[in-house]
């Protein structure tokens, strides 16, 4: 049982260039999680994803409508889960994208796993990455160290603002600010 994650800085307009273009070349299912944890399919509409903070990315052949209202669909059918980009001010906060294979089965009262949900992970962000570079310099604003991580990805629209001296955070993480390297000497 395990799970795996990464992380990206990409503008909204970047993610949901992705998002159209995944339901297309994957045939994937995107649900859209709303405040309250409603869930709801997204049909493409840019319109209708305004407060979403987070979807569910679902292999087409392993959806269910019905699972929409189920608590543990997401990882019981393998689904991807991916924030939405966020910004506040000139902040923009990294996107976390992750799948775990193990579930609680309350009705048998044991943990299961689903192996299908970190092979779904792996295609999912090889999508991801393409349209990302890496590595990312993560400084610590209190110690100034710094650390690069080839684990966390940046788009063409994360490095635009950066250079226009915006900042690029995790939300509720206020020691730690994340730069790209090849524009920090620039």
């Amino acid at each position: 049982m395990a799970s795996k994650s990464k992380q990206a800085f990409m503008l909204p307009d970047e993610f949901l260039d992705l998002l159209v273009e995944l339901r297309t070349s994957m045939k994937l299912i995107v649900v859209l999680q709303r405040a309250g944890n409603l869930r709801e399919t997204w049909d493409g509409n840019r319109g209708t994803f305004n407060d979403t903070h987070r979807v569910f990315l679902a292999d087409a052949e392993n959806f269910d409508a019905d699972s929409l209202t189920s608590e543990s669909a997401p990882v019981r059918l393998g689904w991807v889960v991916v924030d939405v980009p966020g910004v506040e001010d000139d902040r923009l906060f990294v996107v976390q994208i992750g799948a775990r294979s193990d579930w609680f089965d309350k009705t048998a009262g044991m943990v299961r796993e689903n192996k299908h949900a970190l092979k779904w992970f792996d295609r999912v962000w090889r999508r991801f990455a393409q349209r990302l570079r890496f590595p990312t310099l993560v400084r610590n604003i209190v110690t100034g160290v710094e650390a690069s991580y080839s684990s966390v990805g940046y788009s063409a629209g994360a490095v635009d603002w950066f250079r226009s001296a915006r900042r690029l955070r995790q939300r509720g993480v206020e020691n730690i600010e994340f730069l790209i390297p090849d524009t920090t000497n620039a």
